[in-house]
């Protein structure tokens, strides 16, 4: 699988890659806007506010993949 190849990559001080459950941040589908966490239990509104901010890109964060994206060769092209 490629979550666990990407894991021994990573030295075992540092945390591992996890996919979160399923049910995490649903826009559409049965679990559309339920408050569960990212390892799937269901949390309160008050504390999936929380878990969301923990885990879900920020606004300062999409910025900086905004800005990464207008720099030439952030990228490198295939067979490089």
């Amino acid at each position: 699988e490629m979550l666990q190849a990407l894991n021994r990559l990573i030295p075992d001080s540092q945390p591992q890659l996890v996919l979160p459950d399923h049910r995490f941040n649903r826009a559409v589908g049965d679990f559309a806007g339920m408050p569960y966490s990212i390892s799937g239990e269901l949390l309160s509104p008050e504390d999936h506010v929380i878990q969301r901010s923990r885990n879900l890109p920020l606004r300062a964060d999409k910025e900086i993949l905004a800005e990464l994206a207008k720099e030439p060769g952030w990228i490198l092209p295939v067979g490089a």
